[in-house]
């Protein structure tokens, strides 16, 4: 029998509250699983649910493209876009990290980061395109045991073999999920459907089409839209004759932009304004029944019907033109990716290579490699020759995978066949290759391009070429070099458009100005990069430009309390970059500072951190740990395991300062581990240095309160007085926090001609260090003998070298 028909969009709705109720009954668990075959309408089911229950939710469709774990991330962060922007904006790092082997524990810190304080359902819907996939369910389920104390979640699944559903059920994470069976339309709602529209249908109509249909609710709803009750029920049939009956209330135009559309799967305002897209076009989807709501201006399509509109599509001979203007679209509005995955189904070269020149560097740096490994495994060898600045992402990409004779080749390749502006930023991007992997001929490479003269094409270009070749020079010891070009960059810095290179720029300068001690304006370029940093969410640059806060309150402004607070911020940086490495640093230098004061509890809160990133210590980390655990071991008099810990690292540091200052503490650990000859080759090491370094800062003095240590144990009692007079004279303002520490030693030197009335001053004064947080430093001072060792070796009757 057949009835008159009605529009797609007036499909009928089976009564829910059934599975409402169960829904409620879940939702007291922190994870809603909903299992169940293709087609039973999960997901209108869930998103009927949280508009009838009011459910303020976060939601993210995976599909195919989010099977790999940094992808999924990548996905599931941008789904947070308008909840927590940083995350959205800082997930490529962290994305880059769980593509890697061992990166889950990075990448779930990172998401943790970011979710600390959110509380919200979030649904995450077409899992089955992740689901089979080992890694990326594993940190799914990471991730949701690590948040259920604030998050509710909501699991849409075909099925859920690789879930932990057994523990889940243990421990109370979730309840029995609603299965295949509960989804099915039940014969009494079929019928309580029917009579409500008056169908002109009969019970045994309704009962065979419940049989056929298997309570299949699609089916059945189109069945009574129609009146179409002996039509096929199978699904293909049906969706077929759905989306056909919906595209007959286009006309040519309008189906276009219909297409258009399905290929973005989900769309909003800003997306219909770059298709020139009329509203009253909205609305026919809208009432085709092919597209719903997911908010006041989102939309999206069902994924059958979005699935057969993308087939349609491709047979159309307007299908080029269709994804031309759908691609161009989502790159309008800053939806790169997948302008690029339509690029790439497109074929056409040119588009792609146009496409990628764009952004492709863009991309990169916000770690989405692999959407740029794809498209340029898409492009033919022609389209590289014609597009050099595409070949130097290729370059960059070889050097992430450690080809490394391959990437260069292809960087000056694309560098000798681009023109102005591209052949600059070519060459910028292999000058910051060089700089990453530690090379000296960057700065031959960067000479080269700034005698081309000033690119015409922007100030970004210029002032980053200045601004790295700045930072060459400082690691090429050209300190001179290094302001003149930091000098020509910032000047750039106004005209800049890019407010992330901007930052960048700002950072860059800040460090020169640091190496140089030119403390003031370090504070005020890094203050400058952080706050850009943290506005364009770029949580690595931030983490940078905290560094260089930290070290000015250390070197310059020995103001311990803000070192503190930078390195908490910048420990908190790391986490939101999902940067295990700058985290790392921070953690490292909270150590050291808390070692010199002596605070045992803090040292063992970090030590607790420390191992926890236990499989990030590398030999050179552990060369980092060593004067700190040095100087715990003088607490108890081990000495000589202190002088084993550093007396072989002097050659692995880079500063004149920090190698004078190694050696001081060799020479005073040598010298009370009964070492004199180790000792006076530390101390004669050690003043050489000093001669060619700035002696006011507070790294000098420290320096030099160290070989006056020295000098009295070794027994040159006039050398050592020598020195504490030329310290206290040399001492700049910046010191302020070294002074009672030169108190100390000035009150030791007592001590060795007038121990009985100096003895109580020494004690006074090493309790004074500890309210400049150098208590740990005092009780180094405290173990060290009062009296000079036995003048058995030819260096202890040496004459004295001259400062």
């Amino acid at each position: 029998m057949t009835g008159e028909r009605r529009p797609h969009g007036a499909l009928q709705r089976f009564s829910r509250e059934r599975l409402h109720a169960r829904i409620d009954a879940a939702r007291r668990a922190p994870v809603t699983l909903v299992i169940g075959d293709e087609g039973l309408g999960k997901s209108t089911l869930i998103r009927d649910y949280l508009a009838l229950r009011s459910v303020a939710h976060v939601r993210f469709a995976a599909g195919p493209e989010h099977a790999s774990p940094g992808e999924f991330l990548r996905g599931l962060a941008g789904a947070f876009g308008k909840a927590n922007p940083a995350m959205a904006s800082s997930a490529g790092p962290a994305s880059l990290q769980l593509a890697q082997a061992d990166g889950e524990a990075a990448a779930l810190s990172w998401a943790r980061e970011h979710l600390t304080g959110v509380s919200t359902t979030v649904v995450l819907d077409e899992l089955h395109h992740v689901l089979g996939e080992p890694r990326t369910t594993a940190f799914l389920a990471a991730l949701i045991e690590a948040t259920a104390r604030d998050l509710r979640w909501i699991l849409i699944a075909r099925e859920a073999t690789f879930l932990p559903l057994p523990r889940w059920l243990a421990t109370g994470i979730a309840e029995l999920p609603i299965e295949s069976a509960d989804l099915r339309v039940r014969y009494e709602e079929l019928a309580e459907a029917a009579a409500s529209l008056y169908a002109d249908v009969d019970a045994r109509q309704l009962a065979e089409l419940h049989e056929r249909t298997g309570g299949w609710p699609l089916g059945l709803s189109a069945a009574l839209a129609t009146g179409r009750y002996d039509d096929s029920c199978a699904p293909d049939d049906v969706y077929d004759r759905l989306v056909a009956m919906a595209l007959a209330r286009f006309g040519t135009r309008d189906r276009e932009r219909v297409y258009e559309t399905a290929l973005f799967g989900r769309f909003d305002a800003r997306i219909l304004a770059a298709l020139e897209c009329e509203r009253t076009t909205l609305r026919a989807l809208l009432a085709s029944g092919l597209v719903y709501a997911l908010d006041e201006d989102d939309y999206a399509y069902y994924e059958p019907y979005r699935a057969r509109l993308w087939a349609r599509a491709n047979e159309l001979p307007e299908r080029d033109v269709i994804l031309d203007r759908a691609a161009a679209a989502l790159q309008r509005v800053g939806r790169w990716d997948e302008a690029v995955a339509l690029r790439v189904r497109a074929g056409d070269d040119d588009k792609l290579a146009e496409t990628l020149a764009a952004n492709g560097f863009g991309a990169l740096d916000q770690g989405d490699v692999e959407t740029v490994r794809r498209a340029l495994a898409a492009l033919s060898e022609d389209a590289f020759a014609r597009r050099p600045v595409v070949l130097a992402m290729k370059a960059a990409l070889a050097s992430l995978d450690q080809s490394f004779d391959v990437s260069e080749a292809w960087f000056r390749i694309a560098i000798d066949a681009a023109h102005d502006p591209e052949r600059r930023e070519i060459v910028i991007r292999y000058g910051m290759d060089l700089v990453r992997r530690g090379r000296s001929d960057v700065v031959e490479l960067l000479e080269a391009e700034a005698a081309r003269g000033e690119a015409r094409s922007s100030a970004d270009a210029d002032a980053a070429m200045w601004a790295l070749l700045g930072t060459a020079y400082v690691e090429a010891h050209r300190p001179e070099d290094a302001r003149a070009a930091v000098r020509r960059a910032l000047i750039r810095v106004p005209g800049m458009k890019d407010d992330g290179l901007r930052a960048r720029v700002l950072h860059q300068a800040s460090y020169v100005a640091l190496n140089e001690g030119d403390y003031d304006s370090a504070r005020d370029l890094a203050e400058r990069a952080l706050a850009r940093a943290d506005e364009t969410f770029l949580y690595d640059l931030s983490a940078r430009a905290l560094s260089v806060l930290f070290n000015v309150a250390m070197l310059h402004d020995g103001d311990v309390p803000a070192a503190r607070r930078w390195l908490a911020r910048l420990e908190e940086a790391g986490r939101k970059a999902g940067n295990d490495a700058l985290r790392l640093y921070a953690i490292l230098n909270a150590h050291s500072i808390e070692v010199d004061a002596g605070d045992v509890r803090a040292i063992e809160r970090l030590d607790a951190q420390l191992r926890e990133m236990q499989l990030l210590i590398t030999p050179t980390v552990t060369e980092a740990l060593l004067p700190a655990q040095a100087l715990r071991a003088t607490w108890d008099g081990r000495f000589g395991h202190a002088y084993d810990l550093l007396a072989h690292g002097a050659q692995n540091l880079f500063d004149d300062d920090r190698i004078a200052y190694r050696w001081a503490e060799v020479a005073v650990y040598a010298v009370a581990a009964g070492k004199p000859d180790a000792a006076f080759e530390a101390l004669l090491r050690s003043r050489e240095l000093l001669l060619r370094i700035d002696t006011s800062q507070p790294l000098a003095l420290r320096t030099r309160a160290y070989l006056i240590l020295a000098e009295l144990l070794l027994g040159r009692d006039d050398d050592a007085h020598d020195l504490l007079a030329e310290a206290r004279r040399d001492a700049g303002a910046g010191c302020a926090r070294f002074f009672p520490l030169l108190d100390a030693v000035g009150a030791l030197c007592a001590c060795r001609t007038n121990e009985a009335a100096a003895l109580f001053a020494l004690d006074e004064a090493i309790e004074m260090l500890a309210q400049f947080e150098l208590g740990g430093v005092g009780r180094f001072i405290g173990m060290l003998p009062l009296e000079a060792l036995e003048a058995e070796s030819s260096a202890a009757r040496r004459e004295a070298v001259a400062p």
